[in-house]
């Protein structure tokens, strides 16, 4: 019974020391577990990354002093364009120690760790704050980067060369905005970046290029319009001649770099043309029967004006083509002289003459008016104001009387002077007129004088002249 009982009393104990294990243990867990719940709530949860450093289960001093470790060794690389012994562009790199440029977090990790324990996010990323006269400093240190080594490139652009435009070739360069280069590395490093690229940033290649489309095309229509060549034959036989010498005043050059012809300059050159149009058309050249050509004033409202809308439309044509030709000017209506049906009076002969059709109808002697008595026919070109028949022709002579003499065929053409029949003269021709004219009518046999009123009309010029 001894050895029973002992067994059974034996057995409590070794269950009572179990239980006291037991709970030692779960006492220790306990302890531990607020011993380590205590830690974790001043320290980064497991697997926490600050800029892609591990900070896992760090206080916040501990997690800036192992980066701030990190940033002292860092080499943060700076890659630039460079050229070789061969002229040629490659990548040259730069390395530059972060401490020498006072690299340092720009955060407060405890508010990242304030964070964390509202969010439970694991990874973060902070900028840095860098020493913005040492980073400067350093990149001022590259050559590529100093201005003495820098070649702006030069754009393809057009010249005026004579008389004509040429392309001036591109020219390549090695360029970079210092303060575009520092804002990119300032930026890239305060990111937590280790390159900064600044290849990019740097110009070689202009912007327009000899190839350009604009400046080809530019280049081609504008010696397209220089080679205009109008050479303009005036009524006297001279030449007025528009070329490129004229055209390329007319030209200028745009903001964009291309040429523009104004076309207000067009206008002008047709004004002063049509001045000196005006001028050479005051004389022309008449045939003149049985002595050839001779020159005759041509008053202001008979003379051909140069007609300018039309004669502007034509240069427009010429200059979009290029045309080299000979032109006369483009008139408002003929030269008198190109009529085919016409009067001629020859003072000095005493003779008139009626063309139709370029054909000679009638040639008669005359009598003019009294050079003595200072009553000459004037000379000068005309056209017929009216005919009539049956006519009393009066006026005063040159005593003072009054004359009234009836006539038959009356065809005025310079106010009060016309041609007419004079049954009162029994001979025309001659001399008669110096003495014995008229009062400067041109005086016809009646014969003469129906066939003239028969056929002559408003349309037809009369060319009065002394030869």
């Amino acid at each position: 019974m001894k050895k029973g009982y002992y067994i059974r009393k034996q057995g409590k104990r070794a269950k009572l020391k179990i239980w006291i294990i037991i709970i030692f243990l779960v006492i220790l867990f306990l302890v531990t577990g607020l011993i380590t719940l205590r830690q974790l709530n001043t320290r980064f949860q497991f697997n926490t990354a600050i800029n892609d450093v591990d900070c896992s289960f760090l206080t916040v001093d501990e997690a800036t002093e192992k980066i701030n470790d990190m940033l002292s060794t860092r080499v943060i690389t700076f890659d630039v364009l460079s050229k070789n012994e061969s002229g040629d562009y490659i990548k040259k790199e730069y390395g530059v120690f972060s401490d020498s440029l006072e690299l340092k977090l720009n955060t407060n990790l405890e508010e990242l760790f304030d964070t964390q324990k509202e969010t439970h996010e694991k990874n973060f990323e902070v900028n840095y704050i860098v020493n913005e006269e040492l980073l400067k400093e350093s990149l001022l240190s590259f050559d590529e980067l100093q201005e003495k080594n820098m070649v702006e490139p030069q754009n393809a652009y057009l010249q005026m060369n004579g008389n004509s435009i040429e392309i001036i070739k591109e020219t390549y360069g090695f360029e970079i905005d210092f303060d575009e280069a520092y804002d990119l590395a300032f930026s890239k490093i305060t990111d937590g970046d280790k390159e900064v690229d600044l290849t990019g940033l740097f110009k070689i290649e202009p912007e327009i290029l000899s190839t350009d489309e604009s400046l080809v095309e530019n280049q081609k229509r504008i010696n397209t319009i220089l080679k205009t060549n109008i050479t303009f034959v005036l009524n006297d036989k001279t030449e007025n001649v528009l070329d490129s010498s004229i055209i390329s005043g007319w030209l200028y050059q745009g903001s964009d770099g291309l040429f523009y012809l104004d076309e207000k300059n067009i206008e002008s050159y047709i004004d002063t043309l049509s001045e000196i149009v005006n001028e050479k058309n005051s004389y022309i050249l008449f045939n003149a029967t049985d002595i050839g050509e001779i020159s005759l004033y041509l008053d202001e409202d008979f003379r051909p004006k140069l007609d300018k809308e039309a004669e502007i439309s034509r240069i427009k044509e010429a200059l979009n083509s290029g045309e080299v030709c000979t032109l006369e000017p483009i008139y408002d209506k003929d030269f008198v002289n190109n009529s085919k049906s016409y009067v001629e009076l020859d003072i000095t002969r005493q003779k008139v003459w009626l063309y139709i059709d370029s054909q000679c109808i009638l040639e008669t002697d005359c009598v003019t008016g009294n050079v003595s008595n200072g009553h000459s026919t004037p000379t000068g070109i005309y056209y017929l104001t009216y005919k009539t028949r049956g006519a009393t022709l009066r006026g005063y002579n040159s005593n003072g009387t009054r004359y009234a003499s009836y006539v038959e065929y009356w065809m005025p053409f310079n106010g009060g002077i016309g041609f007419h029949d004079a049954s009162w003269r029994n001979s025309f021709g001659g001399n008669i007129y110096l003495t014995n004219g008229s009062h400067g009518c041109v005086n016809m046999p009646k014969d003469a004088a129906e066939i003239l009123y028969n056929y002559i009309d408003e349309s037809m010029p009369i060319f009065v002249y002394a030869s």
